[in-house]
């Protein structure tokens, strides 16, 4: 059962994710950055090259906001445009960056979305050096998978949304708001009114274990 636990940090909060494959953790940096990680339970020795998580329809909330996520990437709208004046706006008063071009959006549009699936490549480092995160589709559920890359001179699984000049820009946006959203998903859990597609997915899951067993 995928669970969702939030930590009260200095200025923002951070959100672990446990599924039975085990948990990642999506949270802001004090830099306004926004970071997901996988988190290893294995010794460094044995760190694998990738972890792959399975989001089913089990917490629909969950599953809907990465679905949307995975849309809004898929079909080009990160933003509305209301949302992107004042986005740019803000942004523009702190000094941090400026709004890009319809040929820097097609161009990050490009390098993120491919093979019917995001992938998107750590701010932190060059792109070789890199921690990757990857989501992608299949039936009725995501699959989001972490890429070991370097921190330093240690292996990580650091993936980092940089909130001010990211080379994806303006795409970090949609994953700054599906942050957002995760805060009312973990509350939601406390007092949970079933959805009628995690419903219908339970269903599906009990009859394909009665036709097996």
């Amino acid at each position: 059962m995928l669970k969702i636990k939030k930590y009260d940090l200095d200025n923002h909060n951070k959100f672990i994710i446990t599924t039975e494959e085990g948990s990642f953790s999506i949270a802001y940096g004090g830099t306004l950055d926004l970071f997901w990680e996988y988190i290893p339970t294995e010794s460094l020795q044995d760190l694998p090259e990738k972890k792959t998580f399975t989001i089913t329809k089990e917490n629909y909330d969950f599953f809907q906001s990465i679905d949307e996520l995975y849309n809004i990437i898929k079909n080009k709208t990160p933003l509305k445009e209301k949302d992107d004046d004042e986005f740019y706006q803000f942004v523009k008063d702190l000094g941090l960056e400026i709004r890009p071009s319809k040929k820097d959006n097609d161009n990050a549009w490009t390098n993120l979305f491919h093979d019917n699936m995001i992938e998107w490549v750590s701010d932190s480092k060059i792109d070789k050096d890199s921690c990757k995160l990857q989501i992608q589709p299949e039936e009725e559920t995501y699959k989001i998978t972490f890429y070991k890359g370097m921190m330093d001179i240690f292996p990580s699984y650091t993936v980092r949304f940089s909130g001010s000049g990211s080379k994806n820009n303006p795409y970090e946006i949609p994953f700054m708001n599906m942050y957002n959203k995760l805060d009312s998903i973990e509350k939601n859990q406390t007092y949970h009114q079933m959805h009628i597609e995690e419903y219908l997915y339970q269903q599906k899951t009990y009859q394909k274990t009665k036709k097996g067993a």
